[in-house]
């Protein structure tokens, strides 16, 4: 291959040191350039070697041989991957936001109804006990701050404490006895109920918790029913019941 060199090319036309075509209007006396059998001939012999050097016979009927030389099924099918995978085909954009396919898009009308009704930092507002919003939440049980939420580790605390929930009445009857300290080793209060034996002779009933007296019972020599006590006894607290006439029963709720 040869670029132009009749005896009036148009020098540097194309760039330096790459000659060219050109009309030469504005050189007086000098005509267009001059196209000649020889530079004609490199090109033909040029574009002929892109076929029969390739095997292909040149068809004088034919034209598009370079085109279809060119343009080959590979390119073809070169060309059609990168458009499936550099394109969105229009049935691949969804007009709606409730469809749950993560191989489609979104069409800009429903990013724009999105960007229409997106909260803004404006519109969050701190939550109180009169007004809707942001909440912070306190993992204490402490505090008593009236803009904050409690978090469901502590709410579960309080759950698992609280007297009641998860406990039943149980009848300990067999394994109590006047005088001797016990422990409440739950995580929550227990309620004990008490009553002693009916006897002719009179009889006191005394409770207390963390040996502190919290309550006592006179019960008459003369009295025709038992004597009934109730003890709420704080998790981790001692406890213990004096009776003389023993216990009809003792039951507790834990």
């Amino acid at each position: 291959m040869k670029r132009i060199d009749s005896v009036n090319a148009r020098p540097d036309e194309n760039g330096l040191g790459k000659a060219g075509f050109n009309d030469n209007a504005d050189l007086p006396g000098q005509d267009a350039t001059y196209v000649t059998p020889g530079w004609f001939n490199t090109v033909q012999e040029e574009l002929c070697n892109l076929l029969e050097l390739r095997g292909i016979t040149l068809d004088p009927a034919s034209k598009r041989q370079l085109y279809d030389l060119l343009t080959t099924q590979a390119d073809l099918e070169a060309l059609a991957d990168e458009i499936e995978t550099n394109f969105i085909r229009k049935n691949q954009i969804v007009d709606n936001l409730t469809t749950n396919d993560s191989t489609k898009v979104a069409s800009a009308r429903t990013v724009k109804e999105l960007q229409d009704n997106k909260l803004e930092s404006a519109d969050l507002k701190d939550a109180s006990a009169t007004q809707k919003g942001v909440v912070k939440l306190n993992n204490t049980l402490t505090s008593d701050a009236e803009d904050e939420a409690a978090t469901a580790a502590q709410v579960k605390i309080l759950n698992d404490q609280a007297f009641g929930v998860g406990q039943t009445w149980q009848d300990v009857t067999g394994s109590r006895s006047s005088g001797t300290i016990y422990l409440n080793n739950t995580p929550r209060p227990i309620l004990i109920k008490v009553s002693s034996n009916y006897t002719s002779s009179s009889n006191t009933l005394y409770l207390y918790v963390n040996e502190v007296e919290v309550q006592q019972i006179q019960q008459d020599a003369d009295g025709r029913v038992n004597a009934w006590a109730d003890l709420i006894v704080p998790a981790g607290s001692s406890y213990r019941i004096v009776s003389s006439n023993g216990f009809s029963n003792w039951s507790e709720l834990r």
